[in-house]
Formats: C-alpha cells, structure tokens, sequence
C-alpha cells in the first residue's frame, strides 16, 4: 500500500497512522514500513514501543490468526518530515490490512476487542492479565473502568 506525502501535508507531530487489519498468518506475521522511496524503513511508535520499520502483531498482542487489531502508529518530529517529503509503503506478511487512516490523536477512536472474547486489553489494545484500579481497559467490545 502506498500514501503519498501529499497526505501528510499540514499533520504535527500529534498525527498518527492508523492500520485496521486481520491477522493471517501460518508462519509469521509482520508488518513494515518504508519511505516512498523505498529508501529505508521508517521508525514509528506503537503505545511506547518502539519499531524500527518492523512490527509483528503476533509478538506485541500475543495473539494469532483470525484476530482483528486497530493499531495506531505515532511518528517522531524527524521522521514526519521525511514522511511529509516521500510518502509512505506499508508492505506486510500474515496480515490483512482492511483499511489505513491518517488522523489526528484525538480523532482516532479506541480500539475495541472482538466481540465474544474474554479478553481484557488497554485503550492502546495490549492484551493484560490483570488490571489496575481506576483505569480503563476494554472487554467484550465495551469498555470499562477497573475497580
């Protein structure tokens, strides 16, 4: 998938790349990303982790195939403008990319967990084991503050 730097005309710092997708892998799952120019991978942000041009959902979800994600990726001041001069590819393995945004942080709706799992996650869709009182986490596609 290819994004013009058009795209990126106007956006600070605060603008984030969101990608909608389906895990479907056998062996692996990976996502990367490069300049416009296929130049070099781009290092981006996923919650405080940081990836340089390569992420696996399968590793930072610890989830598998037939998993839906919505994960926000965040981009530092210099590479934005490199982003605003090339553009962007997203090339992938094991996932299937459903649909790609380009928003401001505020704009960007929370991630929801896929309805009938169990499952408890934080706003930024890390799956916990166990949650901390008054803070929010998402279950059953709904969320909620723990207690």
């Amino acid at each position: 998938l290819s994004i013009p730097a058009s795209t990126f005309e106007g956006k600070d710092s605060s603008v984030q790349l969101v990608l909608y997708y389906q895990q479907e892998y056998t062996d692996y799952d990976d996502l990367q990303l490069f300049y416009g120019d296929w130049s070099a991978m781009v290092p981006y942000y996923v919650a405080s982790t940081t990836c340089n041009g390569d992420f696996s959902p399968s590793s930072y979800y610890a989830t598998g195939t037939g998993t839906e994600h919505v994960t926000p990726l965040t981009f530092d001041e210099a590479t934005l403008d490199v982003v605003r001069q090339k553009g962007l590819v997203i090339q992938g393995h094991g996932v299937r990319l459903k649909k790609v945004v380009v928003a401001e942080a505020s704009s960007v709706r929370t991630p929801v967990a896929i309805k009938g799992c169990h499952q408890t996650f934080t706003l930024d869709g890390k799956k916990v084991q166990t949650t901390i009182p008054h803070r929010m986490y998402i279950r059953n596609g709904r969320k909620f503050v723990a207690e």
